[in-house]
């Protein structure tokens, strides 16, 4: 049975860390591998249910709440995500892309989702 977000699920991160955690893990691994600094990225499930996601970066040492995270990790999260979803969406546009998501690493295997990439500039 295919999974499926609900609205139990008050985002996609609560949705694969609660009900697919080996896709969750993966995301993780990409997200490391994309973005510098990144070593490690611990969730933790609250006594409300929600999931808070703690980033290590190497260079500290503490980790930085979500909250605390440039936009560029998190934009790059939520696209990992929306690339590995389990029910793949048809089409993902992606207007003006952040200069450190490029070149794109995250390009969707074939038979998934189509990708668009609105560029003001070619370089």
């Amino acid at each position: 049975m295919p999974l499926e977000l609900s609205y139990a699920d008050k985002s996609h991160t609560e949705f694969l860390y609660k009900r697919n955690r080996p896709l969750f893990d993966h995301v993780i691994e990409k997200l490391k591998q994309h973005v510098p600094g990144i070593t490690h990225v611990d969730a933790k499930t609250t006594e409300e249910g929600r999931v808070l996601l703690r980033f290590q970066d190497g260079a500290f040492a503490d980790p930085f709440l979500a909250r605390h995270v440039s936009d560029g990790t998190i934009k790059m999260f939520a696209y990992l995500v929306l690339l590995h979803d389990p029910k793949p969406h048809p089409l993902i546009c992606v207007e003006e892309p952040e200069n450190q998501l490029f070149p794109w690493p995250a390009v969707p295997s074939p038979g998934r989702s189509l990708l668009f990439l609105f560029l003001c500039s070619l370089w």
